[in-house]
């Protein structure tokens, strides 16, 4: 064969390898599971050369036993099942295995009682048998007393073997005096056995008429001879009648093996006809229902019907399938038209979905315009002498939730306003149009930016308060004729005020309070003198806590370098490079959150006059 040319080669290849050393292989093969087994003997290895052919011998055992398992996935194909798997799986087996097995159990726990019940009847049969050849000789003996003395009792053997022909059942037969000497004997092996033993008291023995008396290898009878002297009966001796026990064994055996050959025969009838029934009215559908199945799922034909009758389970199954078969036909042949409808509806709520999303994107650009257009950019920023404008928006959606704005406050202030509504999307951008309006109606020139925003919180509490929508802000405002800068922070995050030229940075925080979280809340106030080229810089928490793939946060650590690189290019250029050093931060990391930053950058010396209000 191919497997046994490839494996002597190998083995010769192996076995070469060293003439010093010899080699004894033996293979066995079991195709096709192509086995082999390898007996290997090393007479001796060299001194010399020892560890580095040990090494050399593994390496080619190795090479072999994989080149070997190589072949083997190339050629050896999985055969069928064989047959006594597939009897294992058998249904009808199965059942035939459980009810034999508990059959057998009964069978044996039966069998043992009944051979106690019946040892114990023909052990008191022979009782009764044995008592009245016992009763025969006593009789006999004690009428020829007249002519025999109880020492001299050979007169009347040919009675007492007469006696052991008639009851072939009975072993030996003696008598015996009230010493324990045998006065007669059948057999004396027996008649000396009995003798070594005490003989038990007639009073206690014979109390009943069925009492026998169970020896070591036989059940022996002892009864009293007696003797009238005067009016009273006196005791001169025994006769013991002995049966061997293996008789009784014998007669149960018989009896026993009998009623298991008549039972055995009985239950292999009854297994027969029980796998017959089993057979017709359980497996047999279950296979017809097996096959109709098979032949269903390869020719996809549906226009069969189960012949399986019957009330039974197996009916019920069958009625069940064809009603199946049935149901799947009708189905079937609608599948068309039922795949046609379904395709015209699916393309209708198709086009309504997308003519919906149509209008939500619609709507969306529009929300995105109105919003763009209510934050300041360059091209709206208030013109002065007195300051620059620089501002970046970026929403995480189509519409944010992050607010700057410039107000005018009297005829010379300005206000500034930072605000991060909770949330994004569409709520959060109503909700800052709603902050911007509110801070615009409760601005004036009497009021402080605290007093502003109480105002802002009242309005907004009285609209979201019930909501789970809150917002943060930074409002100031700065006064061109006193360059006096006042500031309020409502929870957000606070402003720096800073000079490129001499480098002094200043964070200025109130520490106040959320807006629209809670009602009646007071908000301080806080001032500082603003110098020449001084910029204050506003952003939201979309900047600082813009993370990477790494999870780390930009923090303020970054932004304050950045204010030192590029603090002092002009507020527009300053702004654009911190959205786009952020960017580089987080690397292509999505983002999760609205960016806002705005700057101010005072120029010219501040004006002289007086606002009269």
């Amino acid at each position: 064969m191919i497997e046994e040319r490839f494996l002597i080669l190998a083995t010769k290849k192996i076995a070469t390898s060293r003439a010093s050393n010899r080699l004894f292989f033996k293979t066995r093969f079991f195709h096709p599971l192509f086995m082999v087994k390898f007996s290997l003997m090393k007479n001796k290895i060299s001194q010399n050369y020892g560890a580095a052919y040990k090494h050399l011998f593994h390496q080619k055992i190795a090479i072999f036993i994989k080149t070997l398992s190589l072949y083997k996935k190339s050629k050896i194909q999985v055969e069928t099942m064989p047959f006594f798997l597939k009897i294992k799986k058998s249904l009808k087996v199965k059942t035939t295995l459980i009810i034999v097995f508990v059959l057998l159990i009964g069978i044996g726990v039966s069998s043992g009682i009944n051979m106690i019940k019946v040892k114990n009847k023909i052990k008191e049969a022979l009782q009764r048998e044995i008592y009245a050849s016992g009763l025969l000789v006593r009789n006999t003996i004690e009428v020829n007393l007249e002519y025999f003395s109880l020492e001299n009792l050979s007169g009347m053997s040919e009675f007492f073997h007469s006696i052991l022909e008639s009851n072939k059942k009975l072993s030996h037969l003696f008598v015996s005096d009230i010493h324990h000497n045998i006065l007669y004997y059948t057999d004396y092996q027996s008649a000396h056995d009995s003798l070594n033993r005490p003989i038990h008291n007639p009073s206690e023995s014979f109390s009943s008429e069925w009492d026998i008396t169970e020896c070591e290898n036989y059940y022996e009878t002892i009864l009293p001879l007696f003797v009238l002297k005067g009016k009273r009966r006196e005791v001169i001796g025994y006769i013991h009648l002995g049966v061997e026990k293996k008789i009784i064994d014998q007669e149960v055996f018989d009896l026993i093996v009998s009623n298991l050959a008549v039972f055995i025969s009985s239950l292999i009838v009854s297994i027969i006809l029980l796998l017959f029934f089993i057979s017709r009215k359980v497996t047999h559908p279950i296979s017809t229902l097996s096959l109709e199945m098979k032949s269903i799922r390869k020719n996809m034909s549906f226009k069969r019907k189960l012949l399986i009758k019957g009330e039974d389970e197996v009916g019920e199954l069958g009625k069940s399938f064809n009603s199946m078969l049935e149901e799947i036909e009708k189905y079937s042949d609608h599948l068309e038209e039922l795949v046609t409808l379904r395709t015209e509806n699916l393309n209708a709520a198709n086009r309504e979905l997308k003519k919906n999303s149509d209008q939500i994107q619609k709507e969306l650009k529009m929300a995105q315009r109105i919003q763009l257009a209510i934050i300041p950019n360059q091209k709206t920023f208030p013109k002065t002498k007195e300051m620059n404008f620089g501002g970046q928006y970026s929403a995480l959606e189509d519409v944010g939730g992050d607010l700057y704005d410039i107000l005018r406050v009297g005829k010379n202030a300005y206000g500034f306003l930072m605000a991060d509504v909770s949330g994004h999307g569409v709520p959060a951008a109503l909700v800052t149009t709603m902050a911007k309006v509110s801070f615009y109606t409760n601005t004036s020139w009497n009021k402080t930016t605290g007093e502003t925003c109480a105002g802002v919180n009242q309005e907004i509490y009285n609209f979201i308060g019930d909501l789970e929508h809150y917002l943060t802000a930074y409002y100031c405002v700065f006064n061109l004729e006193t360059g006096i800068l006042s500031y309020t922070n409502a929870g957000h995050h606070p402003a720096i005020l800073f000079n490129p030229e001499t480098k002094k940075t200043v964070t200025l925080d109130t520490k106040d309070f959320f807006i629209g979280c809670l009602k009646n809340v007071e908000y301080k106030t806080r001032e500082i003198k603003v110098e020449k080229n001084d910029r204050l810089l506003l952003f939201t928490d979309g900047i600082v806590e813009a993370r990477n793939g790494k999870r780390q946060s930009y923090g303020y650590e970054r932004l304050m370098k950045c204010i030192d690189q590029f603090g002092g290019l002009p507020p527009s250029d300053f702004t654009a490079k911190i959205t786009e050093d952020v960017l580089l931060f987080e690397d292509g990391h999505p983002t999760h959150d609205d960016k806002a930053v705005l700057c101010i950058e005072f120029l010219e010396p501040l004006l002289l006059e007086k606002t009269e209000e």
